[in-house]
């Protein structure tokens, strides 16, 4: 392995170590604000815009963190994510999946 790609992999895993760390805060956050009761009833819709930033997050960190993200990308649960990676990696006109275990 060339030194570029070990500092490569070395970048790739620190990227997702924050991802993680900011799914976390973006969580905290949520959290905080669902304390209160009033913020719920007036942002509900703001608050799961808030859920959907983390998981996106820690969705990315798993697959930037993986030792072969495209086959990780079957292991994505938001499937509005997964799809839309797809598309990136396969672009077709069908809307079946390829399914990549390189």
């Amino acid at each position: 392995m060339t030194q570029t790609s070990e500092a490569s992999l070395r970048l790739l895993g620190g990227v997702a170590a924050i991802l993680e760390e900011l799914a976390g805060e973006v969580e905290c956050l949520g959290e905080n604000l669902c304390a209160d009761p009033d913020v719920i009833g007036r942002h509900f819709d703001k608050l799961q815009g808030i859920d959907l930033i983390a998981q996106t997050a820690r969705q990315l960190g798993m697959l930037v963190g993986s030792d072969n993200p495209t086959a990780a990308l079957g292991d994505v649960r938001l499937e509005a994510l997964r799809r839309r990676l797809h598309d990136i990696v396969a672009p077709s006109t069908s809307d079946d999946m390829v399914s990549f275990d390189a």
